[in-house]
């Protein structure tokens, strides 16, 4: 999960330690959240490891606390991107965009780091361990009404916008706009990761 801890930007990915696998049914209802009409492009994204402890577990999808990691994209010109992230513990988590960018614009390049080389924010992983899911998410053309779904799905006050409903409210809300986006173009992908303990 992603958390600012200090003010100058540091984000931190963590998992539940409690409840590490307690909420593995909104887990793969998060994971299975996919558009029902695709853009012609396809978005590829990869977890681009940037200082871990373990290149060849992170190559793997296992992190440890105190990786720091970034999300690699293609396919994403002309669109807008949000990523989102849910813990082990079905927290879900907006983590692009967010208070240290505000995002929004439609994407000029077909590729793009997040956070972006030189950005003022890190993503770190922290926390005691346990499953971890990122979809990440292209809107082509108007995106109007999913930001305002967005807005009112996830405290934007918070550096990193935590849902303001429970993990199957929020996604049963996302899969109901994928479902009925009408002529809007979706372009989305999953990755899943692993905070070892």
């Amino acid at each position: 999960m992603f958390k600012a801890f200090r003010i100058t930007a540091t984000a931190a990915l963590m998992g539940a330690a409690s409840m590490a696998f307690a909420d593995m049914d909104n887990l793969d209802s998060f994971r299975a959240l996919s558009a029902v009409e695709v853009a012609e492009t396809e978005m590829v994204a990869t977890l681009k490891p940037i200082t871990v402890a373990d290149e060849a577990s992170a190559a793997k999808g296992v992190l440890t606390a105190g990786d720091r990691i970034a999300f690699e994209l293609s396919g994403v010109e002309g669109a807008k991107v949000y990523i989102l992230n849910m813990d082990s513990a079905g927290t879900i988590q907006m983590i692009y965009p967010n208070k240290f960018v505000e995002g929004g614009e439609v994407q000029a390049q077909d590729t793009m780091l997040v956070p972006a080389q030189g950005a003022n924010y890190e993503f770190k992983v922290s926390g005691e361990g346990g499953s971890e899911v990122v979809k990440l998410i292209a809107i082509d053309g108007d995106s109007n009404t999913f930001d305002a779904l967005i807005a009112s799905l996830f405290d934007t006050e918070k550096t990193f916008p935590r849902a303001i409903q429970p993990a199957e409210a929020t996604t049963d809300a996302l899969s109901t706009f994928f479902e009925s986006a009408g002529d809007t173009k979706i372009r989305n992908a999953t990755l899943e990761y692993v905070i070892a303990k």
